[in-house]
């Protein structure tokens, strides 16, 4: 993970992340100088050092002829995170609970770009040790989603004890794919219905989850509702039951 997005995690936008950087390198500065090492108008710094004091993440030197910056130490600024974090998480409880009553059954997030469809992805992997299921597309293992899927999802799915089963079409990618079932805690059983070439993909995870990826328009959206789940779950046994027990993948290729 790059600084920049490490710091988007603890709430910075891009431009604050990029002037909390500038502090840190420039020591005690002035906003021109901010502005300089961080590519931002002069105005636009102004307005961003002031967020940055109300985060907490920098302050004004006091008693200056000029008005000086710097940024509070990264250890600190994380530290305050942490602080924020826990206390957040004392109200989980009575925000649970709102949410069970606002009568809203089903919850939808929508996601756009590589990034934010990483984000839906690796969705799945906050279930440890329960089963995924679900049918899965070429597109994860062809350039767009390779380094993606082989590097950074599967071995946290494994570490995560994740089992897989899953229904793939007939295809040399999925070969190669299914071929160490053993070795990656997952199943796989060939729909060979040579109409059968999804492009989009769908997996079923957790109690209630579902997300639908497809990596050639970009896009993945994850859909929480029990009745849903319930609803393909039953669809998707269905059609593993339908293509039958199988010794080896191979012998289904």
């Amino acid at each position: 993970m790059q600084i920049k997005e490490a710091l988007q995690t603890i709430g910075l936008n891009d431009k604050q992340a990029s002037v909390y950087i500038a502090l840190l390198q420039l020591g005690q500065t002035s906003a021109y100088a901010i502005a300089l090492k961080s590519g931002l108008k002069k105005s636009t710094t102004y307005v961003i050092l002031d967020e940055l004091v109300e985060k907490g993440l920098g302050y004004k030197i006091p008693r200056t002829k000029k008005q000086l910056y710097a940024a509070k130490l990264p250890r600190e600024v994380f530290a305050l995170a942490d602080e924020r974090l826990k206390i957040a998480k004392q109200v989980l409880p009575e925000l649970v609970a709102l949410t069970k009553t606002s009568g809203v059954p089903v919850r939808t997030q929508y996601f756009e770009g590589l990034k934010q469809m990483r984000d839906a992805y690796f969705d799945t992997l906050n279930y440890p040790e329960k089963e995924m299921r679900g049918w899965i597309s070429d597109a994860p293992f062809k350039e767009t989603g390779k380094e993606l899927w082989y590097t950074e999802y599967q071995p946290k799915r494994i570490k995560n004890k994740i089992r897989l089963r899953i229904v793939v079409p007939n295809t040399k990618h999925m070969k190669a794919y299914a071929a160490n079932d053993a070795e990656t805690l997952k199943e796989t059983r060939v729909e060979t219905y040579s109409k059968y070439a999804p492009e989009s993909e769908m997996l079923l995870y957790g109690d209630s989850k579902i997300v639908i990826t497809s990596f050639e328009e970009m896009m993945a959206i994850i859909v929480e509702s029990k009745k849903v789940y319930e609803l393909l779950s039953g669809i998707f046994e269905a059609h593993w039951r339908a293509l039958g027990d199988k010794d080896t993948i191979q012998k289904q290729f």
